[in-house]
């Protein structure tokens, strides 16, 4: 049955280091990758549900990003790293930011990259950097690493996320860490091939439920245009 399907299957599971080790090792053989997801908010009786889509080319030594995350408004905040910087921008807006981004070459320069960083919590209540962003990673690899002085992580099993296999993750917020009071339970699906988060559920511990899930995957089907990582911005945005 559905029910049955959905399952956690223990028997499957790997232990947290083995899964941050085969999230590197997957990068490796990512080449491109287009990454559509559904996003929902809801709050009380109110629900809110926009998409996401995501761009990767991993351009050796750095990878190349976009992402367009649909507002409530119809508008759409485009964010696009060319491997120097990353530029942030809201369509409508006066406008847009740039952030200076820092190389990575591994487990050892994320750690020392999160060090120097100046963090803000955004609403899921997650550290984001605010001064500088390393080059991006596109397996949850690095994302996790990056949450471990804050949450106590565990890897329960698998379970089928729409068609594919996924390790479900927990993240339980350590009482007493740095940043812990704004940190939310949280249950991540992370794909058992590529390594990607296809499915993830935020528990802030009232009536709002914020959630997202893979619509669609494609790996290394198309070869991406260079000018998808550049971004024009309109006449008169500072």
């Amino acid at each position: 049955t559905e029910e049955e399907s959905s399952e956690v299957n223990t028997d499957e599971a790997i232990d947290y280091e083995t899964l941050i080790e085969n999230g590197y090792a997957a990068q490796e053989e990512i080449e491109n990758l287009y990454l559509e997801t559904a996003i929902s908010v809801s709050v009380a009786d109110t629900e809110n549900e926009s998409v996401t889509r995501e761009w990767y080319k991993n351009d050796g030594d750095v990878v190349l990003s976009r992402t367009e995350m649909e507002n409530p408004d119809g508008s759409l905040t485009i964010m696009v790293n060319n491997g120097e910087e990353m530029l942030t921008y809201t369509e409508g807006q006066e406008q847009a930011f740039r952030i200076p981004m820092t190389e990575s070459n591994g487990e050892e320069d994320a750690a020392e990259g999160e060090e120097e960083d100046t963090e803000t919590e955004d609403e899921s209540g997650i550290a984001a950097p605010e001064a500088e962003f390393e080059t991006q990673a596109i397996t949850a690899s690095q994302y996790l690493e990056s949450l471990e002085a804050t949450y106590d992580i565990t890897v329960e099993g698998t379970e089928q996320v729409g068609d594919r296999d996924a390790y479900k993750v927990n993240l339980e917020p350590i009482e007493g860490a740095e940043g812990a009071e704004f940190a939310s339970p949280t249950t991540m699906w992370i794909d058992s091939e590529y390594y990607i988060i296809l499915k993830q559920e935020i528990d802030d511990g009232t009536d709002s439920v914020i959630g997202s899930e893979y619509v669609t995957l494609e790996m290394n089907e198309e070869e991406f245009e260079e000018s998808l990582f550049e971004l024009e911005l309109p006449e008169g945005v500072e």
